[in-house]
This record gives C-alpha cells, sequence and structure tokens, in this order.
C-alpha cells in the first residue's frame, strides 16, 4: 500500500524520487526542506482558497496533484491542487494533528494530544487502520514514512516525568514492529540509508540503525535539539535552543562547526549542494557554508517562535511569517517578494509546481502562486 520513500546520502536523490512533490513535513525523508525545480521568483497571488472553518495546526502535504491538510480538531482535508477543489473530507479520532505525510495510496496522520496514528485512502479518505499508542502518549512531532514503515517520535507520560520513545509501523499489516525510549521527547526522524537521526530535549543527537534497532550517540551539545535534523551527505545539520547550528560529520571527514545564532532555533534547515539555511525564533535567516560553516548572509524578517521548517525551491528561500510567507534570494540574501493573506501557520511552506500552499489557524488552505 504504501511504497514509501528511500533515503540516500546523494543530496538530489530524494528530488528526483519524488519529482515536483511536497509530501512530508520538510519535502523528503532527508529533511533537506528543498526541490530542485523553479521557485516562485515574482510577487505571487492567491490562486484559490478552501475555507474549512476548522483551524489548522499544521501544514499542508502535497502529493501527485493533491493537497492534504489536517484540522486542529480533527478533520482531513484533500484538495484538488489544479482547482482548489474539495475530493473529500474525513473525520480521525485524534486531535490536534501533526503535518500527514502522503506516500504512494494512503495518507497518514497522526494526533498531537493523544496519540492516535490512522492511515487513510488516498482516493476517498476512507480509513484503512488506526492504532492507538496508548493513554500516556501522545505524538508531538511529525512521522516519516520510508519502504512502508511509519516511524512515530511519541511522548510518554510517566508521573512527572516526559521521556520520548520512537515507534516504528508496519503500514502494510497496521503492526507495530519495534520501539525504542529515550530519556527526554525526540524530534521528527531523519533519514538516510537505513539510520535515523533524531534531536532530543536534553540536547543529544541520536542516530538508530532501523534495521538493527541500534541506538549510537552521535554528539551532546549544550541546548536541547527540538528541531527536525537534516542529513546530507553522512552530515548531519540541527540547531538548538541555544541558537547554534552544528553540523555533526558522522563519517568523520572533519566537516564539523557550530554557528551562532541570535535567538533558538526552532525550525529544520534546508541544504543545497553548497550552503545551509537556518532560522532564529527571532526572525533571522542566515546562509552557512557547508564546509566551513561561515555565514554568507543574514536577512531579518518578523519573529516566528513556531516555524517547523523553511523551504528552499530553485533560487528561493520560503519562510513562514506570521501573515503569509516571505521569498528571499537564496544568492544574495535580499526580500524577492511578500504575500500576505491570514494567520498562516508556521509550519513549512510546502511548495510544489510552481505553487505554494498553506494552511491557517483561521481555517483555511492557501494555494499561492
Amino acid at each position: 500500500m504504501f511504497p514509501g520513500q528511500r533515503g540516500t546520502d546523494a543530496p538530489d536523490a530524494d528530488y528526483v524520487n519524488v519529482g515536483d512533490d511536497w509530501p512530508i513535513l520538510a519535502a523528503d525523508v532527508n529533511n533537506t526542506g528543498r526541490r530542485a525545480n523553479s521557485g516562485i521568483s515574482e510577487v505571487p497571488t492567491t490562486r484559490w482558497r478552501v475555507t474549512s472553518g476548522r483551524p489548522f495546526d499544521a501544514g499542508a502535504v502535497v502529493e501527485d496533484g493533491m493537497v492534504f491538510a489536517g484540522t486542529e480538531d480533527g478533520q482531513v482535508l484533500a484538495v484538488d491542487e489544479a482547482t482548489g477543489e474539495v475530493a473529500w473530507k474525513t473525520e480521525v479520532d485524534a486531535r490536534r494533528l501533526v503535518e500527514p505525510v502522503a506516500s504512494g495510496d494512503g495518507i497518514v496522520v497522526a494526533g498531537r494530544g493523544d496519540g492516535f496514528l490512522s492511515v487513510l485512502s488516498r482516493d476517498d479518505g476512507s480509513l484503512a487502520f488506526a492504532v492507538d499508542s496508548g493513554e500516556t502518549r501522545a505524538v508531538t512531532e511529525a512521522p516519516t514514512v520510508n519502504d512502508g514503515v511509519c516511524y512515530v517520535p511519541v511522548d510518554v507520560q510517566s508521573g512527572d516525568q516526559t521521556r520520548g520513545r520512537l515507534v516504528a509501523i508496519d503500514l502494510e499489516a497496521g503492526d507495530k514492529e519495534w520501539e525504542l525510549d529515550f530519556p527526554s521527547p525526540i524530534s521528527t526522524p531523519a533519514l538516510s540509508d537505513g539510520e535515523l537521526y533524531v534531536g532530543t530535549v536534553d540536547g543529544t543527537l541520536v542516530s538508530v540503525d532501523s534495521r538493527r534497532v541500534e541506538r549510537n550517540r552521535i554528539a551532546r551539545t549544550e541546548g536541547n535539539v527540538t528541531c527536525p535534523p537534516t542529513v546530507v551527505d553522512g552530515v548531519v545539520y540541527c540547531g538548538g535552543m541555544n541558537g547554534v547550528v552544528h553540523a555533526f560529520d558522522t563519517r568523520n571527514t572533519g566537516r564539523t562547526w557550530t554557528t551562532q545564532l541570535q535567538r533558538p532555533v526552532r525550525a529544520s534547515p534546508a541544504v543545497d549542494e553548497k550552503s545551509v539555511y537556518a532560522m532564529d525564533m527571532g526572525g533571522t535567516v542566515v546562509r552557512i557554508n557547508r564546509r566551513s560553516g561561515e555565514t554568507a548572509w543574514e536577512f531579518q524578517t518578523a519573529p516566528v517562535t513556531t516555524a517547523r521548517s523553511i523551504s528552499l525551491v530553485g533560487e528561493i528561500v520560503y519562510v513562514p511569517t506570521d501573515r503569509g510567507v516571505v521569498g528571499i534570494d537564496k544568492n544574495t540574501g535580499s526580500e524577492r517578494w511578500q504575500w500576505s493573506g491570514g494567520n498562516v501557520n508556521h509550519s513549512a511552506p510546502a511548495v510544489a509546481n510552481g505553487t505554494v500552499y498553506l494552511t491557517s489557524t483561521e481555517g483555511d488552505v492557501v494555494a499561492v502562486s
């Protein structure tokens, strides 16, 4: 049912694998936040807007001509990418839905508040199966899918202590394959060559061999690693609440550095062949050399405290704002355009086929091109 997407170390391999779609929070299983096709170079306008009347707490994803998003109170919508017509709506037994994952014939959705994970048919939204992760668990970060297995980060409450757990679920059978505990909550994982990479609230970057279910600590940081890490060419990039952007080389080729920003880094960085693009909660966006860690330019926008990821398509860096999205020239760091149109969510702007797809806390799904 779920062919999944294969993680790989080649920077552009995942882009080829999923084409122009944006089926997951940060574009691909490596969390690169990037597409190599053309971005929006001119000031965009609203192409269509769907109003659900129910607030969204997470962003949209795009696959094969359809846009998928989940509301705060458990409704999942499928919208035709070209026309803006709603194809179907489904109520799921979950609340405060995280970003869905579109993979093959199915849509994976999960709730922050109650730990339910549901798998829906892409065609009509019917429920294939649901998994209850238990009364003491909550899905707090977006899952990822690879080769028919969904990797779900959950919080496990035990008394006054909150621990993290990574759960692997077979999406064909609906069964749990394995689970692995962590001392503190974990991020959305990145995946490359069978290795899962997660950051933890206690400041540890960890790799997990998904085949042997073995854990290995890569590094310990001074601030908790709450943003989803990005992995390209064996180097893991992540930000921390101490404002530091880290590059950790898992192959010991010497490409390890830190770059200090002004405020905590919550958003997952976007990465291309030469640079890392990162943003702190104060709205400072930077371009960093992948090899040296030196900053090439800095752009200041309004503070965005809840951004999950920034996006890079073609020559444009897409940054969410309180009222919309801003497009930054990746080469010069200058503003190319701004679009404003509602209280948009600070998830990663989903950019597919020359269009940006956003959700809002006012209950809208918006296409901007």
